[in-house]
């Protein structure tokens, strides 16, 4: 590199101050940055048998075949609890009500908790449907009457 000075003059006058100093720059960046493109060496995981080897159960998986069949949809099982001793004396109705926003459900919610009514519910397409457990039917009919204050519409059947 005893040839600098000169490259670095004849660099200036020709490209100006700012050529210079890019020419300078990759010049430096060419000497300290020597890039080898070898390829890497492969090692060898280390192998491990006994009970707690992670390749004894990834083997397993892996030499097992794929079934033939495929379950045309998830299976889904509901189990609802109620109290098995008060179950006796109570009757058992089922709701259907229409698509609510967030507010009417909560409203729906507020309305059955507040008057101490048990019930489960599910969705089932776009209707979400109740199943309420009470002594009397006529106390329930009057709770779901409060339903119309929030614009909630409903059906009542006995099951």
């Amino acid at each position: 590199m005893q040839h600098r000075p000169l490259i670095i003059a004849l660099t200036l006058s020709t490209l100006g101050v700012a050529g210079a100093m890019a020419f300078v720059y990759f010049q430096t960046l060419s000497d300290t940055a020597k890039l080898s493109f070898e390829s890497p060496m492969e090692a060898e995981a280390p192998k491990r048998e006994g009970r707690f080897s992670p390749l004894s159960w990834t083997s397993k998986f892996s030499g097992k075949e794929t079934p033939a069949y495929l379950y045309p949809a998830p299976e889904l099982h509901v189990k609802l609890d109620f109290p098995k001793d008060s179950l006796a004396a109570l009757k058992t109705f089922r709701v259907v009500v229409g698509e609510l926003d967030p507010y009417r459900f909560f409203c729906l919610n507020q309305v059955l908790l507040a008057h101490g009514i048990d019930y489960a519910y599910y969705k089932a397409g776009g209707d979400i449907r109740l199943i309420v457990t009470t002594k009397d039917e006529a106390y329930l009919r009057s709770v779901l009457k409060e339903l119309q204050r929030y614009e909630i519409t409903y059906e009542l059947h006995q099951s």
